[in-house]
């Protein structure tokens, strides 16, 4: 997937338990389980790049699926701790 700034991207897929598996310049191979990638964003339409109008050809939403609840309400709190401390 593109991304506008891969740093940033990183930060929020870490936020979703996702770690990076691969690494290149301009791209990021993510996964949840530290095999193979579940997610790969890149920066090779440019970094800042516009995002495309809503007629083009493109992914626009996708669902992840964690192994168990344990570990979506691990995410959740995670995500939760965070939110406070950035309004704070």
């Amino acid at each position: 997937m593109h991304v506008d700034n891969l740093q940033q991207a990183q930060l929020f897929y870490e936020q979703l338990g996702f770690q990076v598996v691969s690494y290149l310049p301009q791209a990021l191979f993510m996964s949840h389980t530290k095999s193979h990638h579940h997610v790969a964003i890149n920066t090779w339409n440019g970094v800042g790049a516009e995002h495309p109008a809503s007629q083009t050809a493109g992914l626009k939403a996708f669902t992840l699926i964690y192994p168990d609840n344990a570990t979506l309400e691990s995410i959740g709190t995670n995500l939760s701790e965070k939110a406070k401390r950035v309004n704070n």
